[in-house]
Parts: structure tokens; C-alpha cells; sequence
């Protein structure tokens, strides 16, 4: 994913700013902490975040196979909805995929504009037994504990965590911190049921996670951006959080557009 310019050095914008979550603060309170406590407390503020909008880019491999976009929207409470629009380029290859989660399936677009087939595709967590629905429903259990910047908590475990400086990320000046954290000790600081949906995930990652992670003054990540190497292949990805706490929209399929993944399609005893 291509990584997104932090315009480095200082930069400043008047007091009184209005936040992402809404209100008005003072600028430059988080320049204040110490670097780890700064990232604690978004890892703390970040609970209490019940919606948000972001912008995730990744890209994989040197040279690049892979690279993707992702424009979602999350509810997190009181019930767990999220809207996800993908554009990929896998190996040359162009795909798109629209994705709506809810808390008990997920529904994906598979054939827009086919008069002859329901466009939508629901897979119930329900009828993906022990494997395959469990990991699903323990991302979907991390989402709901988490915020919307859940990878922050990865990010309280590191020792090195340094200011690199000040930087208005979409209109709100932020605090610029720059680290890196093994994936071992990062799994071993989450809280067991976030713990339990990234572990996956995380045991694929060999060496350290780098990370840059921007930090408003109302202690709310608003950018970030990580590079590991997983399976053997450099992996970088970006997120900016574009909205927090601000009213999210989002509405199921109608049900005569929606047909059920047969259950023997995901692999039966999966």
C-alpha cells in the first residue's frame, strides 16, 4: 500500500480546532507526555469510540503483487455494523469487492448488475462451525472491545516510542511518534479477547513491527502506518481515520437481493 505523507517537521493550527470527535480542545496537549503514555491513553480513548470512517492502503511484496484500498465505515455500538468498499490489484489482476458485516453474518456483493443473480451473498457466522466462524467471530468480538484504531494497542508494549514531531493530518494538528514492537510482545500486551482474533494474524509477522502513529490532542489516533514482514513478504499498510464518533448509516441488504452461501461451498466442517 502506498504510504501517505506525514509532512514532517512542525506545523501548527489555532487553538480551539475542532477535534474528530467533534468538540474543541487545546492544541498541543499530547506534545506534552511522554511518548508511551501518549500512546496508552489513545489506546485508552480508544474504547470508549462507538463509530468512525477510515481509509486503509496496503501493499504487499518487493516488488509489489499486491495492493489494496479499503474505505470503510464502522458502528461499534450499541451493535456491531461495518461497510467496507475494496479496490485490489492482485498480480495485475483488478478486484472489487463491496462488504457489509453485522454482528451475526457477512454479506458480500458478488454480481452487481446481474439481473439473473441476487447480488448479494450472506454467510452466516452461525453456520461456520468451529473454525472458519470462530475466527470470524472473534475479529468480530475485537472490533466490538477494541477502537476504531485498534492496532494503537499493538503499540503500547514498545520501548523505543519517540516524538518525531507535530503534523495537521486532514485539518487537526497531531503528534508524530515513531517505534517498533515485536509481534510476540505486542500479542502478549492485548487484552485476551482481542488477543484471540489477532493472534492469528500476528504469528505470521517475523521481526519487528515499525510503526508511525499521529495523535490528536483529544488522545485519538488519526493516522497510522505499519511495515512487517509476513510470510517472507514485506508487508506496509496505512490507515487514516477520517471521522470518529460522528453519525454512521448503514443499512443490511434487502432481503430479496440477498441468496445464502450454501455451506458446503465454505468447506462443510470448516
Amino acid at each position: 500500500m502506498a504510504g501517505c505523507s506525514t509532512g514532517s517537521g512542525s506545523s501548527s493550527v489555532p487553538n480551539g480546532t475542532t477535534g474528530p470527535t467533534g468538540t474543541r480542545g487545546t492544541t498541543g496537549t499530547a506534545t506534552k507526555l511522554a511518548p508511551l503514555r501518549a500512546i496508552r491513553l489513545a489506546a485508552v480513548e480508544s474504547q470508549r469510540v462507538t463509530s468512525m470512517a477510515a481509509t486503509v492502503s496496503e501493499q504487499v511484496g518487493n516488488p509489489v503483487i499486491v495492493t489494496a484500498t479499503t474505505t470503510m465505515r464502522l458502528q461499534l455500538r450499541p451493535t456491531l455494523l461495518a461497510d467496507a468498499i475494496v479496490h485490489a490489484t492482485i498480480s495485475g489482476r483488478s478486484v472489487s469487492m463491496h462488504e457489509i458485516v453485522s454482528a451475526k453474518a457477512v454479506y458480500l456483493q458478488t454480481q452487481p448488475g446481474n439481473p439473473t443473480v441476487r447480488p448479494w451473498t450472506e454467510i452466516p457466522f452461525s453456520a461456520l462451525g468451529h473454525g472458519l466462524g470462530g475466527s470470524l467471530s472473534s475479529l468480530l468480538q475485537s472490533a466490538r472491545n477494541s477502537n476504531p484504531a485498534q492496532q494503537t494497542q499493538l503499540l503500547t508494549a514498545s520501548k523505543n516510542a519517540h516524538v518525531v514531531g507535530t503534523t495537521v493530518v486532514d485539518g487537526v494538528e497531531t503528534t508524530h511518534y515513531r517505534g517498533s514492537i515485536s509481534a510476540a510482545t505486542a500479542l502478549a500486551s492485548l487484552k485476551p479477547s482481542v488477543r484471540k482474533g489477532l493472534a492469528p494474524l500476528l504469528k505470521l509477522i517475523t521481526g519487528e513491527i515499525h510503526f508511525d502513529v499521529w495523535i490528536d490532542a483529544q488522545h485519538v489516533t488519526r493516522r497510522l502506518i505499519e511495515r512487517e514482514t509476513v510470510i517472507s513478504q514485506p508487508v506496509a499498510v496505512t490507515m487514516n481515520v477520517t471521522a470518529v464518533n460522528q453519525p454512521v448509516q448503514i443499512t443490511l441488504p434487502p432481503t430479496s437481493q440477498v441468496g445464502i452461501l450454501p455451506k458446503g461451498q465454505l468447506g462443510g466442517g470448516l
